[in-house]
């Protein structure tokens, strides 16, 4: 099978810890471990949502800014992201740039998110006034994977060919880092003296681990809340990337919500198909496409008839788009749907 992820080679090995308790006041919080194997690449997710510092209802909004008059915001750019938790853009998550004590700056990844991504589809995801929010600290680089020689918890080197690198989706294109000993670095920018450190990861992002010969086994523990709202997944065209579906019990490829896309190409045959590869169960990498009929199919199989609209990505493994034939057009978002009701 053609592998459509490159960075992707074998699948994180995923425990997942009973430790959550749950008030009437507060999500449900707990503890999700994600191990990652020696020399070997691997795809995460994050599966945990840290605490909001802040919640409120937009009063304004423009081409890359929203406003809450109420608000008395400090300094919150950074390592935060906006998450709009009601109305037609509830689920869509966005990097705070800047700020003043009302307005929020938003880095809107490559598209404007005030218009519909796909023109076509009646299913718009404009941010509007009344809109539910809140502000959430991200997961940050170092906060992950440490920060120096004595705290990384990968292997670390004098450059990217040493190192273990860790590649995110920012601002409409892929991005590789790498630890020197001392802290974070650009991978693909040997010139760039910025410290990563604090550099935030989306939860939505994918985080392909690139992980060199030498490195030992490590565990990365995720403490935070079980998100409560369905996320929406922006899915550029044209390119192949990581993705992310930000919760404790995993997904399947129905609940990630491809069918329901316009631009999604569909065909009976997987080359001419958009594809997603998934780390299936059993630790061994798949592709999976939709055919004419909208029934998701294994990609490395033609004469296998199991129908696969039901297949587990697991908790904390993160899965891989590739897009092809006139899906190479701008991005599209694409709601999925939580596994879980925390209603319950």
């Amino acid at each position: 099978m053609k592998k459509l992820l490159p960075l992707f080679l074998a699948a994180a090995s995923v425990l997942a810890h009973s430790a959550f308790g749950q008030t009437a006041t507060t999500r449900p919080v707990g503890v999700v471990s994600v191990q990652l194997d020696a020399n070997k690449k691997a795809a995460i997710s994050i599966p945990l949502e840290l605490e909001p510092i802040f919640t409120g209802s937009v009063t304004g909004v423009s081409a890359t800014q929203i406003t809450d008059s109420s608000a008395s915001f400090g300094s919150v750019s950074g390592a935060n992201y906006c998450q709009i938790i009601s109305g037609n853009a509830s689920g869509r998550n966005f990097w705070i740039s800047s700020n003043t004590g009302t307005v929020l700056t938003l880095r809107t990844g490559g598209g404007n998110f005030l218009l519909p991504v796909d023109s076509s589809s009646s299913n718009t995801v404009n941010v509007a006034v009344g809109d539910k929010y809140r502000i959430v600290p991200m997961y940050t680089l170092a906060g992950l994977f440490g920060s120096t020689s004595a705290d990384c918890v990968l292997k670390y080197g004098n450059n990217p060919n040493n190192a273990d690198v860790i590649t995110i989706y920012v601002d409409g294109s892929l991005s590789a880092y790498y630890n020197n000993g001392t802290n974070w670095k650009n991978a693909g920018n040997a010139g760039d003296s910025t410290n990563y450190n604090t550099l935030g990861i989306i939860p939505t992002s994918g985080i392909a681990v690139t992980r060199r010969a030498g490195g030992a086994s490590a565990t990365l523990e995720f403490l935070g809340s079980v998100p409560d709202i369905a996320p929406k997944i922006q899915v550029p065209g044209g390119v192949k990337i990581a993705r992310s579906f930000p919760a404790p019990g995993g997904t399947t490829l129905g609940k990630l919500g491809f069918a329901n896309i316009s631009n999604w190409t569909k065909h009976n045959n997987p080359n001419n198909a958009d594809q997603v590869t998934v780390y299936r169960p059993d630790n061994t990498l798949s592709g999976y496409f939709l055919n004419s009929a909208g029934i998701w199919k294994n990609a490395g199989n033609a004469g296998d008839s199991t129908d696969y609209t039901n297949i587990l990505i697991p908790p904390g493994s993160g899965f891989g788009v590739s897009r092809k034939g006139s899906s190479t057009g701008p991005s599209t978002l694409v709601q999925t749907e939580l596994t879980y009701n925390l209603n319950n």
